[in-house]
């Protein structure tokens, strides 16, 4: 405990408060402005957000892009599951949050653009279609699904999400 609380340990840890005062400093503006300390977290209503479960995000509409983003999600779920082994627990941890955390919001609107920025993924899947004779043909058919998941995000929220 003297160690912990020793003048160089608190002069290196002095760093890491900036985040939590930053966040502290960005709730008061809210609370000037709208007099509310998480307006942030009200304004997540206008974009059907709100904390659930996660895996209850999945199919809750009817649209052809919140199906198609739910299998998609899901398909990378269950490849992150599969490969799990060829990664470290830290990275492990960075997927599974990377993944867990936005289906909290119930809504798996941006999924593709949270899924597209989890670079542990990537690295598997690259390592895979190295091994592959076809990898080219793999990459192409990748590539095109990929930009298929941005599709309808295009073209029917050009300025929002």
């Amino acid at each position: 405990m003297k160690d912990f609380l020793s003048k160089g340990n608190i002069k290196q840890s002095i760093f890491f408060i900036s985040g939590p005062l930053a966040f502290l400093l960005y709730c008061f503006y809210q609370y000037k402005m709208t007099g509310f300390y998480f307006a942030f977290s009200i304004a997540q209503d206008g974009w059907y957000r709100e904390f659930m479960f996660p895996f209850l995000s999945f199919f809750r509409s009817g649209d052809f892009a919140t199906q198609f983003n739910s299998i998609y999600t899901i398909l990378i779920i269950v490849f992150a599951i599969c490969f799990r082994k060829r990664l470290p627990i830290s990275l492990n941890a960075l997927v599974i949050f990377s993944l867990l955390l936005p289906l909290c919001s119930g809504s798996i609107i941006s999924m593709t653009r949270f899924i597209s920025v989890i670079f542990p993924l990537f690295l598997i899947i690259s390592m895979q279609t190295n091994l592959l004779k076809t990898k080219y043909l793999l990459l192409i058919l990748i590539l095109l699904l990929h930009f298929t998941t941005f599709y309808w995000w295009i073209t029917n929220n050009p300025i929002s999400f």
